[in-house]
Order: structure tokens, then sequence, then C-alpha cells
């Protein structure tokens, strides 16, 4: 059985602990062929969360609750998911394949973990609970120097982005109104860069308004 059919079996049939889960879903990788372990773990990063199990088939224990604590511990002084998620950042901003980033990664861990299959295990369950986890290869996008950007968004003012602030102060029944304005404000600018710096706008306008109604519900505690 290749490792496409075992870990789709495994995973919509699995229960239990989560931590047993990945124990048992790191003997399916650790049993593929060394140079095809970066796919098995790209496959498995990127269905482990959108594959529905019928819970018939319950796994192993195998952690006694100290054995957690000490695996766990151990992966947070290597500050595993700090790497994990600069890596992924990194590489997403170079738009690095997916394919060589999980061959990288995980033969990172292996490096680091492999000796123990409860550590490796665990590291393996931290990769997939990473929030930059599927991977994707994103590139850099564009990039303006401040005086160009003044200029566009200068530009800007008077017309489409007073629109765009309009419609963030008003009240709808369903979000989807409000998204769809502003979603035909930003395509009704053809060129590339003006449309970017709208956007960067557009973005620092809701987190102004996220961290304003952070700043009220502290204050009114």
């Amino acid at each position: 059985m290749d490792y496409v059919a075992e870990i789709n079996q495994y995973l919509s049939t699995c229960s239990g602990r989560v931590i047993d889960v990945f124990y048992e879903l790191y003997q399916i990788i650790k049993g593929v062929d060394d140079e095809q372990q970066g796919g098995a773990v790209q496959y498995l990063m990127e269905h482990v969360t959108r594959t529905e199990s019928d819970e018939t088939v319950l796994a192993g224990e195998h952690y006694t609750q100290k054995q957690i604590e000490t695996v766990s511990r151990k992966l947070q002084r290597g500050k595993l998911q700090e790497f994990i998620d600069r890596a992924a950042g990194e590489a997403s901003k170079a738009g690095a394949d997916p394919l060589k980033f999980y061959t990288s990664i995980w033969g990172y861990i292996k490096g680091k973990y492999g000796k123990s299959d409860r550590e490796c295990a665990s590291a393996l369950f931290t990769l997939a609970d990473s929030s930059m986890i599927p991977y994707k290869a994103v590139g850099t996008g564009l990039t303006l120097d401040n005086e160009k950007y003044r200029e566009i968004a200068r530009g800007l003012r008077g017309g489409v982005l007073d629109e765009v602030e309009y419609i963030l102060k008003l009240s709808y029944d369903q979000k989807t109104q409000a998204a769809s304005l502003l979603a035909d404000r930003l395509l009704s600018v053809e060129d590339e860069e003006t449309r970017a710096v709208l956007m960067s706008l557009f973005i620092n306008a809701v987190e102004d308004r996220m961290k304003n109604k952070l700043r009220q519900s502290v204050e009114e505690l």
C-alpha cells in the first residue's frame, strides 16, 4: 500500500488522543522510503484537517502523562513552533515549492528529534498545528518606496478611498453586503500599484477598528 492510501485509510478511521494519533501517523511516515518522506508529510499536512473520520479505530496509548510533559518541554525549549513558522514564512515569500519546503522541514525535524519516536511524532503534530500549515508558496508581492506610496495614497483621497472608509462605517444585515461593495471598489482600480496601496490602506483601517474595539473592551472591564 502506498503512503497516500495508507494515510487516507488511517485518517478516515482514527480516534483517540491527538498525540497518540500522530504517533501512529508518524509510524506511517517512518515506514516510507527516505526520499519520499517529504511528499508523505506534505500529503498528510494537506489532508489531516480535511478528512472526516468514522472513528472506528482507536489509537493505542503511546505516552504517559509524564512523557507528554517531558516531550512538550523539550520541543518548547527547542522553539520548534517558532522555527516552523519562521521557516514557512521565509519559504513562502521566496516562492519555494511545497515539496521542497516539506522535505526541508522534515529533514530538520528528523535530524533534531528522530532518535525518539515520541519526540518526532510530537514534532509532527507541532508542524500540523502551525498556523502556517498547510504551506502555501505566495511570493513577495509588489514593493514601493515610501515616497511613491504616499503619492498614490494622496491621489486616492477624495475618491475611492473615501468611499471605502464610508462603507466601513455602515452597518449591514449581512457581511457579504459590505464585502461585495468593498470588492467592487477595489476591482474598479485598474492600476496594480494603486490597487495595492488601496488594499493596504483598507487593511490598516480594519486593524485600527479592531484595536479600538479591543481597547474599548478593556476599558469596560
